[in-house]
């Protein structure tokens, strides 16, 4: 088989793009959307790197953090679509909204608008101390389709943030479509123009700045279930915690100290 016709054949696959789907790829939201039913969502991230922790079960034996949420469609409306999350990251509680503003057949956006509100007010480490804090999240996710390649950008402005600042940022995702129920998808997070001077106290005398994130993962589909398997250097699960890049004004670990983290989706 020459190049030619192996290229074709790797770009032909014909998979039709993601609707009757809870929008969310590793941590960034996706452009599919319910068109009638329900899903829940499950998100675990452990705290621990993988790297140089077999003692730990390479991270799975530490702490991890937790999230539940409910997505549902709207009747009537069905490119519309709303969220109730919860994570337990400072006890966070997102209210969500998301549809579908422009779609053609390789090219669809959304426009998704959020609430977030950081139930524990006061968090103290070895390194920061900062109050809990609340805002609105603004974003664009737009995708492009090309046969089992899915691109993303989404565009997402942040009214609030640990650090003080209100950021934007543009991170970026991919996904290839192994077959029709698995996936590998991968997800950067860049550092906000806004926030790239800003000095994490990593001791009295010492700083550093914030770093960029990223994560990778595996998702396979069967019997109405998503389960993702996940790689990242970021904490968090929700977007002022994974976008902004400063998790708890400490933001996103090296990334030689990445470690493991799952999302599980149920539809109704």
């Amino acid at each position: 088989m020459n190049l030619r016709k192996c290229l074709l054949l790797i770009f032909s696959f014909s998979f039709l793009p993601a609707q009757q789907e809870v929008p969310l790829g590793l941590n960034l939201p996706t452009t599919s959307y319910l068109k009638e039913g329900w899903g829940l969502v499950f998100t675990h991230r452990f705290a621990e790197s993988v790297v140089g922790n077999s003692q730990n079960l390479f991270g799975l034996d530490g702490y991890a953090s937790s999230g539940f949420g409910f997505w549902g469609s709207i009747p009537g409306i069905p490119e519309l679509n709303y969220g109730i999350y919860r994570t337990s990251d400072q006890k966070t509680m997102v209210l969500t909204v998301q549809g579908v503003i422009y779609t053609e057949k390789v090219l669809r956006s959304s426009l998704r608008i959020e609430r977030f509100d950081e139930s524990v007010k006061d968090n103290s480490s070895t390194i920061s101390v900062y109050e809990g804090i609340s805002g609105a999240i603004y974003q664009l996710p737009t995708e492009y389709f090309s046969g089992p390649w899915t691109l993303g950008i989404t565009p997402t402005y942040i009214t609030q943030t640990s650090t003080g600042n209100s950021v934007f940022n543009l991170p970026l995702s991919m996904k290839y479509q192994l077959s029709n129920t698995q996936s590998l998808i991968v997800e950067f997070y860049p550092i906000p123009s806004s926030v790239r001077d800003y000095r994490v106290p990593v001791s009295s005398s010492v700083q550093r700045s914030l770093r960029p994130g990223f994560s990778f993962g595996y998702q396979f589909q069967t019997f109405g279930h998503r389960f993702t398997l996940i790689g990242t250097n970021t904490q968090g699960t929700t977007a002022h915690q994974v976008i902004s890049g400063d998790y708890q004004g400490i933001g996103a670990r090296a990334s030689s100290d990445w470690g493991l983290a799952f999302n599980i989706v149920r539809l109704f």
